[in-house]
Order: structure tokens, then sequence, then C-alpha cells
């Protein structure tokens, strides 16, 4: 399960780079929200 876990949010991890690149500024923060809330997710899984 982990490791489906790990693949799925290495993709999400990657479109939001890509969104990032896109957006600038406010991609960054909205990357960096959405990267501490998966983990906190994770840890809470």
């Amino acid at each position: 399960m982990e490791t489906i876990r790990q693949r799925t949010s290495g993709n999400k991890g990657e479109k939001a780079l890509l969104v990032l690149r896109h957006s600038g500024f406010v991609g960054t923060l909205l990357a960096a929200r959405t990267d501490a809330l998966s983990k906190s997710i994770a840890l809470a899984g």
C-alpha cells in the first residue's frame, strides 16, 4: 500500500512542478502548501 501511495504522490508532485512553472510565485506557495498537506496526510496514515 505504501509503495502505491508514494507513486501517486510522486505523480502529483510532478504535476505540481509543471503547474508551478506556469503560474509563478503564487504557484510556489500553493505547491508548498499542497506538499505540506500531502506529507501530513502520509504521516497521519
